[in-house]
């Protein structure tokens, strides 16, 4: 297979190179398109995955759009239409088996081993773009996986289609940053939790003569990497170094650009790609090293008690102790 992410607007012919006549094509590349969507979630066997064939990525623009989306379960369809101006900020790319089917993410699945002990397990923290599955492997008793908030018409969280026993698991793939609660609607008591879904931060790069070490970028699969030229007012260029040995993982950018114009590219599989500017080749080099998972990092304030210190007879001073925890979870 062979895939490409198209960064401008424009028509793009192309063709194969053995079957000249009968194989041609165009893909036309617009700036906006209204979205319709139909998220459909299935129960499947741990062992079981599937190629994605097409993808699809989102910046950070503003669009007005309207949209229909509709979610489907085996027990519970909810279909909304809104028209609204949104604005796209995640820079993870998603992929999806066919058109109009559930995303399908290029990271490797986060598990849950869901069962009556799960306890404080059940609480996680993951990426835009993640695969969470929930694996019925600690017991032998039916569970299922419910959305707190699916009842309430939010398709970003949908119900596993049934119950599941014993070596079954259920996957679902977090589009959107948010806090999703769920729970087993057979066990509700003992099996709930909620799945804490962060936006990936962007990844600039100020690409100038100055650039020197943050040319070297460590980013998850996915990550939408942009190229800004706005530290200096010379021509520049990204060009990867493996480009020309046919490597289509890393593309080129189109020409030279100054400054106030960007390049951006998503990388899609995990490696490492060493990159320069053709116009500075000696100060302009870097790498960006690609990698299928990171870890999240979260930072905890805690403010102590206040503590009230006499100072003289007449007035006294109040002294505030702050300890802040830095907690990684993987």
């Amino acid at each position: 297979a062979y895939s490409f992410v198209f960064t401008q607007p424009g028509s793009y012919p192309y063709f194969c190179d053995v079957h000249k006549t009968s194989m041609r094509g165009v893909i036309t590349v617009l700036l906006s398109m209204p979205i319709t969507t139909t998220a459909t979630s299935t129960t499947t066997p741990l062992t079981s995955s599937g190629p994605a064939s097409t993808t699809d990525t989102t910046q950070a623009v503003t669009t007005t759009s309207s949209s229909t989306t509709t979610s489907t379960t085996t027990t519970t369809t909810s279909t909304s239409t809104s028209s609204s101006s949104t604005t796209l900020t995640t820079s993870t790319l998603l992929t999806t088996s066919s058109p109009g089917t559930a995303p399908v993410s290029l990271r490797p699945a986060i598990f849950v081993h869901w069962g009556v002990t799960i306890g404080a397990g059940a609480n996680i923290s993951v990426w835009v773009g993640d695969n969470v599955t929930w694996v019925a492997d600690t017991d032998t008793l039916p569970h299922t996986v419910n959305s707190t908030t699916y009842a309430n018409g939010d398709s970003l969280f949908a119900n596993s289609p049934g119950r599941f026993r014993q070596g079954g698991a259920y996957s679902y793939v977090f589009t959107r940053p948010g806090s999703y609660p769920y729970f087993c609607d057979v066990h509700k008591t003992s099996m709930r939790g909620v799945v804490t879904v962060l936006d990936r931060p962007p990844v600039i790069i100020h690409w100038g003569v100055t650039v020197g070490a943050s040319a070297n970028q460590t980013v998850l699969v996915g990550d939408n990497v942009t190229w800004v030229t706005d530290s200096d007012t010379l021509p520049h260029t990204v060009n990867s170094t493996t480009y020309t040995s046919g490597d289509g993982l890393f593309a080129n950018s189109p020409g030279r650009f100054r400054q106030g114009a960007a390049y951006s590219f998503v990388f899609t599989q995990a490696g490492s790609y060493p990159y320069f500017c053709d116009v500075h080749k000696t100060s302009m080099r870097g790498v960006i090293t690609v990698v299928l998972s990171m870890p999240i990092t979260t930072t905890a304030t805690t403010t102590t008690a206040v503590v009230t210190t006499p100072v003289a007879t007449t007035t006294s001073s109040t002294v505030t102790t702050t300890r802040t925890t830095t907690t990684t979870t993987t």
